[in-house]
């Protein structure tokens, strides 16, 4: 049959250089030899022309149901016997994949239109068969994105024509707006007319403040407190009789001077300094004492900002309420000394040690009375096992004059015995001698149990709760607070935050700066920040302790922040996708709205033909948002040096085949030494110093068309699986905009393509068709 086809070399020359693929077969049913082969059938079946020639068609290319015609009765084998008994024969678009090559196992999908032609020699005998074939993968894709389009073209018009009768609606609006803004010009007007009324209402009220302003200096005139106004530059301008009696000076003659002229006395001392504050708006009061042993006064100074600038201040004589004050206080501090041992077992002794007083406490705990106590009856109370011991101490101490302490059991009027912490200290005259001992008795057992029961109650409780001391040093931390630390809490006592984590810069933290403001202002307060030590944003509210520190609550508040601040994100992020047809600038704006509340860095890769399935893609980068000019050149320089790697199974690539997200919530030395290609790529990784990576792709109707890239960096922290879900979300909207833009800005160019790829078709119809005429005639 071979021998056969060296039938024309004409014939032969134009199907090898044809541009439509195609193979001879020769008509030995149900064999189908292939006994030729062009270019063009090689190029779209991935064949070699020695792995087909001589081999049965049907062998290489097995027959499926997919390659029978509408009516599913007829193969292509079945057409190829229709062609031995008359003309062409023609099948519809039918789909057959092929293999993938280097990947056994694996198919590419593809359609196809089948025609073919019987060969016959000179005296009319079928000598092969002229089986062709085209490609119409595209077109038919083309097709179903035109079905597509159209159907999206008509739901958009009907949402059009729902807009304009929106908009017709609107106008009628309008107009009835314009109706009321009439009514509301006529309403001004009759407005006009009623401030003219108040403007004349106002006057009146103007000459009544005038009379009361008046009336007002008449009393500061005549009060008996003295009395000067001082403008913006401190010069006189109002004193009363009072100042010039108090001050012993003509008011003509300090009118007009300024108060550092008149009194440079009060150059460099607090009267500058208040004044001066008053004059900023900060009211001062103070009180000064002239007395010199001579002289008793002491007058009270108020000063405070005047309208207009300058200052108004009044000074008034105190001198006999502050001396009655201060004996007063001089028996009230005497008092509360004592009432400040009331909680405790108190006594005095004499020099000698005889004991000649008890507060009551005393008595009421051992159910004596002073006369059973008086002198060194307090040894009846104590227990015989240990009298000897503090006799022995007791006597030491009144002899050396040295400070007691001791702690023993004391005798209840219950007949118990609780242990007590006793000291007793010798009050001194100015010659160093002893003039009395004074003795507290402090129940220690009372103490530990009340002490215990606090503990119990705060180790119960599920916030942190710490107490420091007035250096901020740890003297508690709870079970809960050495947990979310991850801490033990005696490893935690005696130190400060900023000793516990030097690496941090605890001191300029807002947490730490809010204890100092407490410990300074003894004033309890409350904050939300984020809490370097626990790397979690917390509640922290702190109180001022009766020791002089500070007792601390706090409670991790990190989920409820991060659901905020998603809320937050992804509706800043919808407003920003829907503002503009422009989607390079939309995405644009969406990375740099999410920088840096999640993340350092943010940026975006888009596929520039998502259509288009052939690896590597084609990415176009169109925002990339740090806050550091130099980090932004460092990510640069790295793109630049160190391209996407897309046979990595991860990574970008990975994101952009498989639709993926990449989520690497701790990232390590060892995960940069082990990606890096070499020292400068190893060098740049740990430059932009990497904590934490999410990269999502940016999907729509089940096709990626690019990447969200978030990164955590010197901030510290680190993403956790909420934050994947926030950033999968926004990389979906962020598809469904895209997809959006484009379906509105590419629907002419979609139909133009398709009217195209329909043309092309029949073109080549009338080739096949012009082909077999040649045939035809060479024979």
């Amino acid at each position: 049959m071979t021998d056969q086809l060296a039938y024309h070399d004409s014939i032969r020359l134009a199907f090898q250089h044809s541009r439509h693929a195609g193979i001879i077969v020769a008509p030995d049913s149900p064999r189908w030899t292939i006994l030729d082969v062009n270019d063009a059938y090689l190029a779209v079946t991935h064949r070699t022309r020695a792995a087909l020639v001589g081999r049965p068609l049907f062998e290489q290319f097995p027959e499926s149901d997919a390659t029978r015609d509408d009516g599913g009765s007829r193969t292509l084998a079945e057409s190829f016997v229709e062609a031995l008994r008359g003309g062409p024969t023609a099948m519809p678009t039918r789909r057959y994949d092929l293999p993938v090559p280097g990947q056994p196992g694996t198919f590419h999908e593809h359609y196809w239109d089948f025609c073919t032609t019987a060969l016959r020699d000179s005296d009319g005998t079928i000598i092969a068969l002229l089986h062709e074939v085209e490609n119409v993968t595209a077109r038919v894709g083309i097709e179903g994105e035109r079905r597509r389009l159209t159907g999206e073209l008509e739901e958009r018009n009907e949402v059009m024509q729902a807009q304009a009768l929106e908009l017709e609606l609107t106008n009628h609006q309008l107009q009835k707006n314009a109706v009321e803004l009439v009514a509301q010009a006529e309403e001004l007007q009759a407005t006009g007319a009623q401030l003219k009324e108040r403007t004349e209402e106002a006057e009146e009220a103007k000459r009544r403040a005038d009379t009361e302003r008046a009336r007002a200096e008449n009393v500061l005139e005549t009060m008996g407190d003295a009395y000067f106004a001082l403008d913006s530059a401190f010069r006189f301008t109002r004193v009363n009789a009072a100042m010039e009696i108090g001050a012993a000076v003509s008011r003509d003659a300090i009118m007009g001077r300024t108060i550092w002229e008149v009194f440079p006395g009060t150059v460099g001392t607090e009267f500058e300094r208040h004044y001066r504050a008053a004059a900023l708006g900060t009211p001062a009061h103070f009180t000064r004492d002239y007395s010199d042993g001579n002289l008793e006064l002491v007058v009270d100074v108020d000063a405070y900002q005047a309208d207009g600038g300058g200052i108004a201040v009044f000074w008034r004589n105190v001198t006999p309420p502050i001396r009655a004050e201060a004996a007063l206080r001089t028996k009230e501090e005497d008092l509360r000394t004592l009432a400040n041992t009331l909680p405790t077992l108190a006594w005095t002794t004499r020099p000698d040690g005889y004991i000649d007083w008890y507060n009551d406490r005393w008595y009421a705990y051992t159910g004596t009375t002073p006369e059973e106590m008086e002198g060194w009856g307090w040894q009846s109370v104590h227990h015989p096992d240990v009298l000897m011991r503090v006799l022995e101490q007791w006597a030491h101490a009144i002899a050396t004059g040295k400070s007691f302490e001791m702690t023993f059991p004391l005798r209840a009027a219950d007949g118990t015995f609780r242990r007590f912490l006793t000291r007793a200290t010798p009050l001194l005259d100015a010659s160093g001698a002893i003039l009395r001992w004074f003795g507290v008795n402090f129940d220690i057992e009372q103490e530990q149990a009340a002490r215990e029961a606090v503990q119990t109650v705060v180790e119960a409780v599920t916030d942190g709760f710490v107490a420091l001391d007035s250096s901020l040093r740890y003297t508690y931390v709870n079970q809960r607070a050495a947990e979310m630390w991850g801490w033990k809490a005696e490893t935690l006592l005696g130190k400060s935050p900023v000793e516990i984590w030097p690496e941090l810069d605890m001191e300029n933290t807002p947490l730490l700066q809010l204890m100092r403001r407490v410990l300074t202002t003894q004033r309890t307060e409350s904050l939300r920040a984020f809490a370097v030590s626990l790397d979690r944003w917390i509640e922290l509210r702190v109180y001022p302790a009766t020791n002089g520190g500070i007792v601390a609550f706090f409670q991790d508040m990190t989920d409820q922040r991060r659901e905020e601040q998603a809320a937050m994100i992804l509706a800043e992020a919808s407003q920003l996708l829907a503002s503009s047809t422009d989607y390079s600038q939309t995405l644009a704006n969406m990375a740099r709205a999410v920088v840096p509340r999640l993340g350092d860095w943010a940026a975006v890769d888009l596929v520039i033909d998502a259509t288009d399935d052939g690896w590597p893609p084609q990415l176009e980068r169109v925002a990339t948002v740090h806050d550091d000019e130099d980090k932004l050149a460092l990510a640069a320089e790295l793109t630049s040096k160190y391209p996407e790697r897309w046979a990595d199974p991860n990574g970008m690539a990975g994101v952009i085949r498989e639709g993926r997200a990449m989520y690497i919530p701790d990232v390590t030395d060892d995960m940069l030494v082990l990606g890096a290609k070499d020292a400068e790529h190893l060098r740049l990784l740990r430059a932009l110093e990497l904590r934490s990576i999410i990269v999502v792709p940016i999907t729509a109707r089940n096709r990626v068309l690019g990447a969200l890239t978030l990164c955590m960096t010197e901030s510290r922290r680190q993403y956790v699986d909420g934050d994947l879900a926030l950033a999968m979300d926004l990389g979906q909207r962020a598809g469904v905009a895209l997809d959006t833009v484009r379906l509105l800005r590419d629907p002419m160019d979609a139909r133009a393509g398709a009217e195209a790829a329909a043309e092309r078709t029949a073109r080549l119809q009338d080739v096949t068709s012009a082909l077999t005429s040649a045939l035809t005639e060479e024979e």
